[in-house]
Order: C-alpha cells, then sequence, then structure tokens
C-alpha cells in the first residue's frame, strides 16, 4: 500500500505537463526499480562533518530485503572489523564475537552508520523535492533531493542522492541538516539485485 500511494504521488508530481521530460521518466522508473530492491552491495567512503571534527571511513556493506543492513568498517584500520546492523529500527554494533545493542535510531539524528540505510529509506519513502540531470567528473546523473514538504527547502532534514544514469546505480550522497553538508557518501562499487 505504501508504495502505490508513493507511485502516485509520484505521478501527480511529475504529470505537471503533458509530456515526460527524460528526468521525469528516470525518476519514476529509478523510484520503481528500488521499491522492489532485494539485495544492495558495495563500498562506499563516508565522511562526516561535526564542526571542528571531519572523520572518513571507508566501507563495505550489503542490503538485504528480510535481513537488513550490515555496515563494515574496513578503514580507519583501528575501527576495522567492527559491524552495524541495521533491522527495522533496531540497531547493534558487532566487534570481536561480542555484540552491543544501540537502541533505536531516530530521524532527526544524523550518524555515519545511518547514512546507506537512510538514503535508501528517502528512495523508497521520501518526498522528491527536485529532480534534475547533472554530471559528476564524465558521469551522467539524475540528482534527487528529499525534503520535508511540509518545511521549507533547506531546513531541517534533507537528502540529496546522485544516481548513475547508465547504471542506475547510487554515485554519490549528501545529508543536510538546515542546509548544511553534515554527512557524504562516495560511493565506490555497487551492486543491485
Amino acid at each position: 500500500m505504501k508504495f502505490w500511494s508513493f507511485l502516485f504521488g509520484m505521478m501527480i508530481l511529475l504529470s505537471g505537463c503533458s509530456s515526460q521530460t527524460p528526468e521525469e521518466k528516470m525518476t519514476l522508473d529509478v523510484c520503481e526499480t528500488y521499491q522492489n530492491i532485494q539485495t544492495l552491495s558495495g563500498e562506499a567512503t563516508i565522511t562526516t562533518d561535526y564542526g571542528q571534527r571531519v572523520y572518513e571511513y571507508d566501507v563495505a556493506f550489503c542490503y538485504d530485503f528480510d535481513e537488513g543492513f550490515v555496515i563494515e568498517i574496513v578503514n580507519p584500520k583501528i575501527l576495522s572489523g567492527i559491524k552495524a546492523m541495521i533491522s527495522g529500527e533496531e540497531t547493534y554494533l558487532e566487534f570481536e564475537d561480542a555484540r552491543l545493542e544501540t537502541g533505536f535510531m531516530h530521524e532527526e539524528e544524523l550518524s555515519p552508520m545511518q547514512c546507506i540505510p537512510s538514503v535508501l529509506n528517502y528512495i523508497q519513502n521520501g518526498y522528491i523535492s527536485e529532480y534534475a540531470s547533472e554530471k559528476i567528473g564524465e558521469e551522467d546523473c539524475l540528482r534527487l533531493r528529499f525534503s520535508d514538504p511540509n518545511q521549507m527547502m533547506g531546513s531541517g532534514q534533507e537528502a540529496i542522492l546522485w544516481i548513475n544514469k547508465e547504471s542506475g546505480n547510487f554515485a554519490k550522497s549528501e545529508m543536510l541538516f538546515d542546509g548544511v553538508v553534515k554527512i557524504f557518501c562516495e560511493f565506490n562499487s555497487f551492486e543491485k539485485v
């Protein structure tokens, strides 16, 4: 039901003109693809800006529709091997055969661990406030901006996702709070089924 109401909303949003632009068609196609996604995997570099401190993590991730996300830190080496398991709203950390419950994730809080699951959640359930074509280096991408329809763009929590037009894979994403990029994610490899 959630998918059909989302798709219906997208059709209304994108049907302002009688003919669709290539970006509108691709936006609908991409959203439909990720609504039905069963598995994802890949590697990414996540940069988190806490104001006076900036951290960078290389991670490997996999997602299964039934099991949720597993995100493993690859770099920095001191954190290598720590895994975050995210299923629904439950999260926990696993390292050296120990498991640490971390409680529930809250949408208002931004953390590097939430970055990739949040991007998938946005494309499956979020409100697309803006879409356009954009080049990243030599890569032709579709840029989608997700925001709260009850707030002005540039306020509250938002996300921007760039999707490779040829492959349909995530290229990079940004998580913003009040218009400021807090988490940046560059996808180094990406596979979907």
